[in-house]
């Protein structure tokens, strides 16, 4: 999933084939379709945010300042590469063949998060997406907030604005943004205290029956929370 964190005005994103692109168009002699034909996004709006399927083809453009949240994988397969060249000087490798193998066509489950949003208390919770490998919402909060870590995850905390305090049992530490903190399962309650307007990302592997349930204790219909579960 990304994240928007800045973008220059006009800066684009590119996620999926366009439409009427499938396997058979592509050949080795023909390596760069990709570069016109995937389907275009502005994203010169801070905070949007999109999630990104595995075989989803996608590329992100200059001027976009991105925080991406994925399940680990140390696999990337290069269908174009912008007539860039490593350091020695040789353009990079380039994978056609291994990508045609897991690029998905035809209608795409990726694109644009269209979000579910819920205010309890002081803070506000922005569900964006979740799937089997991470899930992730955006707290808003000017006021002390309680939290709680699960025994069956860590939860990872990445602070895009404000600044204040993670209080917990041994203590307290100072977050301010640009910073991420890994808070491991065994942490059980802790608070943050912020000094000004704060706002984090939180991602953590859920499960996802019990996220689906979560929202809806918080009495969200099925046809929202429908909208950001990717089963």
């Amino acid at each position: 999933m990304w994240y928007v964190v800045a973008a220059r005005e006009g800066a684009e994103l590119r996620v999926g084939p366009s439409s009427g692109c499938n396997a058979g168009d592509d050949r080795p002699r023909n390596c760069r379709w990709q570069r016109g034909r995937l389907s275009c996004e502005r994203a010169s709006a801070r905070g949007r945010r999109y999630f990104v399927p595995a075989g989803t083809a996608h590329t992100i453009g200059p001027g976009v300042v991105l925080c991406e949240v994925q399940q680990h994988s140390d696999i990337t397969y290069r269908v174009f590469d912008y007539d860039r060249v490593g350091l020695d000087g040789k353009p990079r490798p380039l994978h056609i063949r291994q990508a045609l193998n897991v690029m998905h066509f035809g209608e795409q489950s990726g694109g644009r998060c269209d979000p579910v949003r819920v205010t309890h208390g002081a803070v506000t919770e922005t569900f964006f997406a979740a799937c089997r490998h991470f899930a992730t919402e955006r707290w808003e909060f000017r006021e002390r907030i309680a939290a709680v870590t699960s025994p069956e995850h860590f939860d990872i905390l990445i602070f895009l604005e404000g600044q204040g305090r993670i209080e917990f049992a041994d203590g307290s530490e100072p977050y301010a943004p640009a910073e991420v903190w890994l808070l491991p399962a065994a942490l059980g309650a802790y608070q943050l205290v912020p000094e000004s307007a704060s706002m984090l990302l939180r991602t953590y592997v859920p499960d996802l029956n019990g996220f689906v349930q979560r929202l809806a204790d918080e009495r969200v219909l099925e046809a929202e929370w429908a909208r950001v579960v990717h089963p």
